[in-house]
């Protein structure tokens, strides 16, 4: 019989899970123990991943404003297209059509001629200067008739921007596991604001 004192009371134990005579961590201790364990470890998964899939958003959200702003940013330097050549584009723009992949296109002239602003501009794989994958993240527009897809087109020297859309565009960037959602505008000036 083991004598315990706690804060001035005296009481008798043969009980070996609470008390251990060699000085080790008796069963009741132990399972505490490892309770407390699985449950912090359960709880920083499960935030690491809502970190990680925040994280995926924010990063596809600065792709789709970065191949706005490369869009425009080449049709700039494309500013003067010497005795109209057919190898020079007449702009540059983007094409969204699935929802998670973007293409930054060259609109290319016809017949050598730079004056079909009318949609669509965006004429197919021959255009392609670089495909952009999303990971996880869609794009959609605020009416969710993303499936036409969404055309932007910078036009030198200004640029002057050309679209399928009314304007302000609206593009919205989410993911199925995040609540937050992104809104990315172009006006018709060009302009890019993030919300």
């Amino acid at each position: 019989m083991r004598v315990c004192n706690l804060r001035k009371k005296t009481f008798k134990t043969n009980n070996p899970l609470l008390f251990n005579k060699e000085g080790a961590f008796t069963l009741v201790e132990l399972i505490v123990t490892i309770t407390l364990i699985v449950i912090f470890v359960t709880m920083a998964v499960s935030y690491n991943r809502s970190i990680g899939q925040q994280i995926s958003l924010f990063k596809d959200q600065g792709s789709l404003v970065n191949a706005i702003y490369q869009a425009r940013s080449l049709a700039i330097k494309t500013f003067s297209r010497a005795a109209q050549s057919a190898d020079v584009p007449c702009g540059y723009g983007i094409h969204i059509e699935s929802g998670d992949t973007i293409v930054l296109f060259k609109d290319l002239p016809t017949g050598g001629v730079c004056n079909h602003y009318s949609p669509p501009f965006y004429s197919g794989n021959q255009e392609d200067v670089e495909k952009i994958h999303l990971s996880g993240t869609t794009v959609n527009t605020p009416a969710g008739d993303i499936t036409s897809g969404v055309d932007i087109l910078f036009v030198p020297p200004d640029p002057q921007v050309f679209s399928n859309r009314d304007f302000p565009i609206e593009l919205k960037i989410s993911s199925p596991q995040v609540s937050d959602v992104f809104t990315i505008s172009v006006n018709q000036f060009g302009q890019v604001s993030i919300q």
